[in-house]
């Protein structure tokens, strides 16, 4: 596929850029529901619950991946002119942006950029922070001060743990192990799933809190501080997410 058609593409599934993350919380929750139902082959198949192993480790990474696509979009709608720099600085050469009826510089851009590359979501982040190290060390130092609405009405100020990007650095390695070798044995073990699956959700969420302030149609009402989900709140069935109504100012 060319970058317009993987844009074109992008752009149908995301529906509005506003919404990156509320779709975030959605696809991780749905990744979330179905390995914990996978659970049950745990003991009775083996084999069918590594390959639930294997899916959720993918998902999880697609689904930071597709996060900061749609974040790239929501932050460059304001500053198109710089897209074409970061283009260049992340090819390593200068690359011209073809144009296409239905899509924006920046949209077809987000198609260029491998989300996957944690030097790529720096690269492209870095110009909306004030930390003049980048996104990284902005991220790591950010206190968000939020509501967690399954443990208690009152706030609470929650960082990423110090080690997050040794963590991250680890989902990557095994995604590309499991996506290209399916010969491999998915050994994953339960304490790495666990300690990914939240530093992947923190890592989102906390990344929002710092571009926006406050999260768009989760638990917290207008207004309010905003609300950090856990994976035990996604993975509830009595919560659904709603993303913002289009006709809202």
């Amino acid at each position: 596929m060319t970058p317009q058609e993987k844009a074109l593409a992008a752009k149908t599934n995301r529906e509005n850029p506003n919404w990156f993350l509320t779709n975030f919380l959605g696809n991780i929750s749905n990744a979330a529901r179905l390995m914990r139902t996978s659970m049950q082959f745990a003991r009775t198949d083996p084999p069918l619950f590594q390959e639930a192993v294997r899916s959720y480790i993918i998902s999880l990474v697609a689904s930071l991946e597709t996060f900061y696509r749609d974040l790239f979009v929501f932050l460059y709608a304001t500053r198109p002119h710089e897209v074409a720099f970061i283009v260049a600085k992340l090819c390593g050469r200068k690359r011209s942006i073809d144009s296409h009826p239905d899509l924006t510089e920046v949209e077809i851009a987000s198609a260029t950029i491998s989300f996957q590359r944690m030097d790529a979501v720096e690269a492209a982040l870095s110009p909306f922070v004030s930390d003049p190290e980048g996104y990284f060390a902005a991220i790591s130092k950010f206190p968000a001060i939020c509501v967690i609405p399954s443990r208690s009405a009152y706030p609470a100020k929650i960082r990423l743990s110090p080690d997050w990007k040794v963590v991250i650095d680890a989902l990557l390695a095994e995604r590309h192990r499991y996506t290209h070798d399916r010969n491999c044995k998915c050994d994953a073990r339960a304490e790495f799933m666990q300690r990914a699956e939240t530093v992947v959700l923190f890592l989102g969420q906390l990344t929002a809190f710092y571009f926006l302030g406050t999260l768009v149609r989760t638990a917290a009402p207008e207004g309010a501080l905003p609300a950090l989900l856990l994976i035990e709140d996604l993975i509830a069935c009595d919560w659904e997410a709603m993303p913002p109504d289009p006709n809202e100012k």
